[in-house]
């Protein structure tokens, strides 16, 4: 993918994170490695990371107050979010989406648009002492799962 194109895409899908939430690219990095890439979003309430990697888009979110670099700080894989926002229920149909950028970005878009006021709250200063624990309770759960071959 060309170098320019990803930061476009991101706009193009998720312009309500612009206009909405007052998101502003933070970082843009790409890797010579397979053509990946990742993008960090900031706004008052929470950061996101976009990660391409070997085809396939990624996204968590953060903390705003953790450093602004990608590599630090807390960061959940939107699934993991997700379920916490449905009392546990995990969004199966995010996993193991591959091929090319745009469709993955447009769909992405239209799964979080509804959570992000949601997703917004969870991660402002106020709310997360106390939902964190709870994120990283489900990740663990997440992972058990995933390990036990049932999802197969």
């Amino acid at each position: 993918m060309h170098q320019r194109k990803e930061r476009g895409l991101i706009e193009k899908y998720f312009h309500y994170l612009f206009t909405e939430y007052a998101f502003s690219f933070s970082e843009i990095k790409y890797f010579q490695d397979f053509s990946n890439w990742l993008a960090v979003l900031t706004a008052t309430e929470c950061r996101l990371l976009f990660i391409e990697d070997r085809g396939s888009i990624l996204l968590s979110v953060g903390p705003p107050w953790n450093p602004s670099n990608w590599e630090a700080g807390h960061w959940f894989g939107i699934e993991i979010v997700i379920a916490y926002l449905n009392n546990g229920i995990f969004p199966w149909y995010y996993w193991n989406q591959m091929g090319p950028a745009e469709p993955q970005l447009e769909k992405l878009s239209e799964i979080i648009r509804p959570y992000m006021a949601q997703i917004c709250a969870l991660f402002s200063p106020k709310v997360y002492t106390e939902t964190e624990p709870k994120l990283y309770q489900l990740a663990k759960k997440r992972d058990e799962y995933l390990r036990s071959g049932k999802h197969s």
